[in-house]
């Protein structure tokens, strides 16, 4: 979880404050710092990535939330 903070973003065109609210995801952090590209020069990305082993040969039906409403099964 992100605690509620601001950073300070220093780039080649300048820098600038950035107030991030708590539980904000890292997406919407880094849509935060691509909003002041222009003031500071700096870019972000965010990807969210996950590595599972399942250990014996199981069926297994995962469901994925994220920004959608409803989950997707795979």
């Amino acid at each position: 979880n992100i605690v509620a903070n601001t950073i300070t973003v220093n780039g080649s065109a300048g820098s600038k404050n950035i107030t991030i609210a708590a539980d904000s995801s890292a997406k919407r952090v880094a849509e935060q710092i691509n909003a002041e590209t222009g003031n500071t020069g700096v870019t972000a990305s965010a990807i969210t990535k996950i590595d599972l082993t399942f250990t014996d040969n199981s069926a297994y039906k995962l469901d994925i939330f994220s920004d959608n409403t409803n989950s997707v099964s795979v």
